[in-house]
């Protein structure tokens, strides 16, 4: 049985998790929902483009051993806020290794089609 890990995604972002988003980026909650529809997407194609290619894979493991392991193991704590701004941080450095320089253009895109400002969506990516 194949497993769709957008779709499994997608599952987990319920609605208070949307709404605790929307709050940490101070966007209205339909905006954000419609803007995961976009980053989901372009996060786990460009983590499956990245990591199609054994160089590609070993950039992906090398920027994640690099990340403070807390903040995947206390992932609930850090969707409620209490390490937002740490969280995205961590984010922010592996934005490169998924999309290379591409990160910008990317941004850009989900920028035009969502109704977030550049800012928000490249916090929402970082999240």
């Amino acid at each position: 049985m194949a497993i769709n890990l957008q779709s499994l995604i997608q599952s987990e972002l319920g609605a208070a998790a949307i709404a605790r988003l929307s709050g940490l980026l101070g966007e209205p909650e339909a905006a954000t929902q419609g803007a995961l529809r976009c980053a989901v997407p372009a996060l786990v194609g460009g983590l499956v483009n990245r990591g199609s290619t054994p160089e590609g894979a070993g950039v992906l493991l090398t920027t994640l051993r690099g990340l403070d392991p807390g903040i995947v193991d206390d992932a609930v704590a850090n969707f409620r806020g209490e390490r937002f701004e740490e969280v995205t941080r961590e984010g922010g450095v592996l934005l490169p290794s998924i999309f290379g320089a591409k990160v910008g253009p990317v941004v850009d895109v989900l920028t035009r089609a969502t109704s977030l400002g550049r800012g928000s969506v490249g916090r929402l990516l970082s999240a």
